[in-house]
């Protein structure tokens, strides 16, 4: 149930919007579409039902207004009662306001766009309706938010969106790990705060302690095959890798968003999860291999941060092609460099990779994946809307950051 904080930032954020009146969608990334249509062979007439879905330009200023409902709603939870907290609540409003709301916040959007389409109206849907699903949107940003804070620690990663990572920050260091255990705790303060009295509260905070628990695996599988005082090629398989970015990156990534849309409309049989959940996971495994790959060949300055996979010993699907397409001598020149903290051996890497022309198999590969996931969505007779995985894939067609 929302608080009577949430309540009244509810009413001030409706009373902006509605006097801020702005064009109502937005095509996603129609070049993606495009491109796929004239690499293949087939009619106008059937290409189109595969067309993307619009986002709803209000949707997204709703959403990102939302981002002031968190902010007031966990910190006026240390506020009731608790009057000998005052310096530790602007600590705890400052690790909201750095942490979460920047980044791409394609998961946090998904939700939004996800409930809109399976609204038996969406063109009635409300404001009030909107925020809900921001509400629940933003959970999953808290969710990236704390496995980011940490995960920049474990890897010692110097910047994260353009910024110095939080534990970089002055009279931070690792007091960064409490401030994620924070954050964690918020996320779940949020959803009794504002969702304790819905009939899906119940199975939305099993999902999300399900995903955490999957996400924590994927995370300890990553740091065990990339230990860097210890690295076994041998480990870097394609089988191994799927199984990392299955459970690191894909399930909160692609299918924790569109399972909670699916609850809050009362859709929960496992059957519709699990036909959703088989589409979304391969979505999940494409954005990771492109993560992989901007990390090395990526700019800075549109990814937001400088690449270490290389340095961390990571087992990306760079480091898996190129076991599999490299001579002996390559092999060794791979093993020699592959996880040192040192820019020659970076240098020495990456050139390897050139030399085995993964950019160009890389291009390639992208575009077969994704003409793979437009096929299973188109052709699968699937119960749920396809306009719900073609947004998610427009999310991240082509993307460069």
């Amino acid at each position: 149930m929302m608080s009577s904080s949430s309540f009244a930032a509810v009413r001030f954020l409706m009373a902006r919007v509605m006097r801020n009146q702005i064009p109502k969608t937005l095509r996603c990334v129609r070049h993606c579409h495009a491109a796929t249509s004239s690499s293949s062979n087939t009619s106008s007439s059937s290409s189109s039902s595969s067309t993307f879905p619009s986002f709803n330009v209000n949707d997204r200023k709703i959403f990102d207004e939302t981002f002031s409902i968190v902010v007031d709603n966990l910190t006026k939870d240390l506020e009731d009662g608790h009057s000998d907290l005052t310096d530790y609540i602007e600590h705890y409003k400052n690790v909201l306001e750095y942490n979460v709301p920047f980044g791409k916040k394609l998961r946090g959007l998904a939700v939004v766009a996800s409930y809109r389409a399976l609204h038996k109206n969406p063109q009635l849907i409300t404001n009030e309706e909107l925020i809900e699903a921001g509400l629940m949107g933003w959970c999953i940003e808290l969710f990236q938010a704390l496995f980011l804070v940490s995960d920049d620690i474990i890897d010692q990663s110097q910047t994260r969106r353009g910024r110095p990572c939080w534990y970089r920050n002055s009279n931070i260091g690792l007091s960064a790990f409490n401030d994620a255990m924070l954050i964690q705790t918020g996320l779940f303060r949020l959803l009794v705060n504002n969702f304790s009295n819905k009939p899906y509260y119940h199975d939305v905070v099993d999902l999300f302690n399900k995903v955490y628990w999957k996400t924590c695996i994927g995370q300890g599988l990553d740091m065990l095959r990339s230990r860097r005082d210890a690295i076994d090629f041998t480990k870097f398989t394609v089988e191994n890798y799927s199984v990392i970015i299955k459970y690191k990156t894909s399930y909160y990534t692609f299918y924790l968003p569109i399972a909670l849309a699916l609850y809050m409309h009362g859709v929960s049989d496992n059957r519709t999860h699990e036909e959703a959940k088989d589409v979304l996971l391969e979505i999940g495994h494409l954005f990771q291999i492109q993560d992989d790959f901007l990390d090395c060949f990526g700019n800075p300055k549109e990814t937001g941060k400088v690449g270490s996979d290389i340095e961390e010993g990571k087992c990306t699907w760079l480091v898996v092609t190129a076991m599999e397409l490299a001579n002996r001598e390559q092999i060794k020149t791979l093993m020699d460099n592959y996880g040192q903290r040192n820019l020659d051996c970076v240098r020495r890497v990456r050139d390897l990779y050139v030399d085995l022309k993964i950019p160009s198999i890389y291009a390639k590969y992208e575009q077969s994946k994704y003409q793979q996931i437009i096929s299973i969505i188109k052709n699968n007779n699937l119960s749920l809307p396809d306009s719900i995985f073609n947004f998610c894939l427009s999310l991240i067609c082509k993307r460069k950051s």
